[in-house]
């Protein structure tokens, strides 16, 4: 399923033309670049600071390939998986 800007707006409670105003600032400030249905995050260290993301969050999550910040591989946000959880007896 495609995620269109109005579902996004209408999933964070937000106007159309803001989550639109949004986007094109992350992509003029290079943080984000979209390539066809796909948004590719090119600079995953200063999203983070300009969400006042906590990473630790993530440590539930694999990130497959190089880690960010150590290559200039981009991550996507189509390749975050899952880390297995262990099963408790």
């Amino acid at each position: 399923m495609p995620l269109t800007q109005e579902l996004i707006a209408d999933a964070l409670g937000l106007s159309v033309p803001h989550v639109n105003r949004t986007l094109r600032q992350l992509r003029a400030d290079e943080l984000v670049s979209i390539e066809g249905s796909i948004v590719v995050i090119k600079d995953v260290e200063a999203l983070s600071a300009l969400a006042d993301f906590d990473k630790s969050y993530l440590g539930q999550f694999r990130l497959p390939g190089p880690v960010a910040g150590t290559s200039s591989m981009p991550a996507t946000a189509r390749n975050i998986e899952p880390t297995p959880q262990s099963t408790r007896d």
